[in-house]
């Protein structure tokens, strides 16, 4: 399931089971079958956790010239939550070690969150807010102006659509990664038409 591990990899890893250490999976596991590119991906997968935390493991490898050179591993300075997420999320294409969301729960429950839903009670049956991670941010042109569409993730996956000038005012403080509560009203086809509050 590890992106840029091939099949011929898989097997030439696992046939040189088992590595006590990254510096032994090197020294075995020939570069022709998996290349940087697919250990880098098998560490952000965690796959080599065992050993040493996933920065190290980085840093060693964007460094390393001399496949049996020995080197003492930081097993403090691991990366935060949301890089290995994010990690993660690069490599398996999901979320391995639990979404980074889980960071604001108290936070966010702490606001009345539906933790099944990221949904926020309301009065009306028409406006809703909403929490979420902004996975994704597509900018585009309407008639109305600049616009975008924003996808959030965490609890339930949604689409928002930020309309123009909503959008103006708050590009410049939303990012991929970053968490939002949005309040707005439903559309069509499960997408959310917001006005953005700052997370």
């Amino acid at each position: 399931m590890i992106k840029k591990v091939s099949e011929k990899g898989y097997a030439e890893i696992i046939s040189h089971r088992p590595y006590s250490s990254l510096v032994h999976f090197l020294g075995e596991v020939s570069g022709n079958k998996c290349n940087k590119g697919a250990v880098e991906s098998m560490i952000k997968a965690g796959a080599f956790d065992c050993f040493a935390n996933r920065r190290s493991h980085f840093e060693y490898l964007s460094k390393v010239k001399d496949k049996a050179k020995s080197i003492s591993f930081d097993i403090y300075n691991e990366w935060s939550i949301e890089d290995r997420a994010r990690g993660e999320m690069e490599s398996l294409g999901f979320y391995f070690s639990g979404h980074p969301i889980k960071k604001y729960n108290d936070i966010l429950c702490g606001r009345g969150i539906d933790v099944e839903t990221g949904l926020f009670p309301t009065n009306s049956k028409v406006v809703i807010s909403v929490a979420g991670m902004i996975e994704s941010i597509r900018e585009f042109n309407s008639k109305n102006g600049m616009m975008a569409f924003v996808k959030i993730s965490g609890y339930k996956d949604y689409d928002l659509l930020v309309w123009n000038p909503t959008w103006l005012v708050y590009q410049n403080v939303l990012s991929v990664g970053g968490v939002i509560i949005a309040r707005g009203r439903w559309l069509d086809q499960g997408k959310i038409a917001v006005a953005v509050n700052k997370g």
